[in-house]
C-alpha cells in the first residue's frame, strides 16, 4: 500500500527542507524515503529527500506554533529558582549572594567583601552572567534611592532579589511578626527635595522579575505625578513579599504596565494610594 504525505508551500528559501515543502505533488514513502511520483514512478535522485527531513520540518512548524513564556510565567519561575538559593545559609563566599551592609556598620555586619550600597552591589549583579541573583542587606538603614536596569545581554531574564539577611528563605504571611520585625531592622529611605524619585525604581522591559522581601520602604519626594515608594515601570516584574511599606507624599507601590505582586506586606501611612495599578492588569502597556 502507498503512504502519502502533503506539503506546505513556503518559497522563498533554497534549503533542502525548504524544497520538501515547496513541492505541491504527491510524495510516498518507500523504505524510510520520501520520493516523488510522476505516473507511478520514483523521479531522479535530485528530487529525493529523506523522511527524516520533512519530520524535521513538521517539528519546526510545531516549535514555532508555541507561543513564549509570559512575565508572569517568568517571574513565578524565578521566584522559585530565588526562594531556594535564599534558604541557604548567608556566606560571603555564597555563589549568586552579594552582601551590603549600611553606612557606618559594625564589623559584625560589614567584611570586606561587602559591597557599600544597594546600589553598587545591583550595578555587579546586573554585570554577572547568573541565572539568579540575590542581594542580601545587613540590618541598619540605607538612605539611597536604586533603580534597577534591565538585566544585560549575558543573561536578560535574570531574576533578581533583594532582602533582609534576617529571615532568609521566608516568604512571609500576613501578620508574621517574625517578618515583620525583620523588616524593621532593614531600612531603605529615600528623602528629597527632587520630584519624580522612587525609592526603588525597577525600569522598563525587567523581564526576569525583581523581588523585594522583609525589607522597610520610606519615602518623601515633592512632585504632582509619579510619587511612589516602589515603581515598577512599564513591562517590567515586580514582586514584594514582607515588606513595611510608606509615602509621606504619595503612593506606597505602583506598576504602570507592569505585572506587581504584592503579598503579606504593611502598607501604611500614604499621602494618596497604598497600591495602584496603571494600564493592561495583564502587565501589557499600550
Amino acid at each position: 500500500m502507498t503512504t502519502t504525505a502533503s506539503i506546505s508551500t513556503p518559497t522563498t528559501t533554497t534549503t533542502p527542507i525548504a524544497r520538501a515543502r515547496a513541492s505541491s505533488k504527491a510524495r510516498a514513502v518507500r523504505g524510510g524515503r520520501v520520493v516523488r511520483r510522476c505516473g507511478g514512478h520514483p523521479s531522479s535522485s535530485r528530487d529525493v529527500e529523506t523522511e527524516t527531513e520533512i519530520a524535521v520540518a513538521v517539528e519546526a512548524r510545531a516549535a514555532a506554533a508555541v507561543p513564549p513564556p509570559s512575565r508572569r510565567e517568568i517571574l513565578s519561575a524565578a521566584a522559585a529558582g530565588l526562594l531556594a538559593t535564599s534558604s541557604a545559609i548567608a556566606a560571603e563566599d555564597e555563589e549568586g549572594v552579594f552582601v551590603v551592609a549600611p553606612p557606618g556598620a559594625s564589623s559584625s555586619s560589614s567584611s570586606s567583601s561587602s559591597y557599600p550600597t544597594i546600589a553598587a552591589a545591583v550595578d555587579a549583579a546586573r554585570a554577572s552572567s547568573l541565572s539568579t541573583a540575590t542581594i542580601r542587606l545587613a540590618p541598619g538603614t540605607y538612605p539611597e534611592r536604586v533603580v534597577i536596569p534591565p538585566a544585560s545581554s549575558k543573561n536578560p531574564t535574570q531574576a533578581l532579589a533583594i532582602e533582609s539577611a534576617e529571615g532568609v528563605g521566608s516568604t512571609p504571611g500576613i501578620g508574621d511578626e517574625q517578618a515583620i520585625a525583620a523588616a524593621q531592622r532593614c531600612v531603605v529611605e529615600h528623602v528629597t527635595d527632587d520630584p519624580y524619585e522612587a525609592t526603588f525604581e525597577v525600569a522598563e522591559d525587567v523581564v526576569g522579575g525583581v523581588f523585594l522581601r522583609n525589607i522597610t520602604v520610606r519615602h518623601s519626594s515633592p512632585s504632582v505625578a509619579n510619587n511612589y515608594a516602589v515603581f515598577a515601570r512599564p513591562r517590567s516584574a515586580l514582586r514584594l513579599d514582607g515588606c513595611d511599606v510608606s509615602s509621606a507624599t504619595g503612593s506606597g507601590v505602583v506598576g504602570e504596565g507592569a505585572d506587581v505582586t504584592v503579598a503579606g506586606c504593611y502598607i501604611h501611612d500614604v499621602k494618596t494610594h497604598g497600591v495602584a495599578l496603571y494600564g493592561d492588569l495583564l502587565g501589557e502597556f499600550g
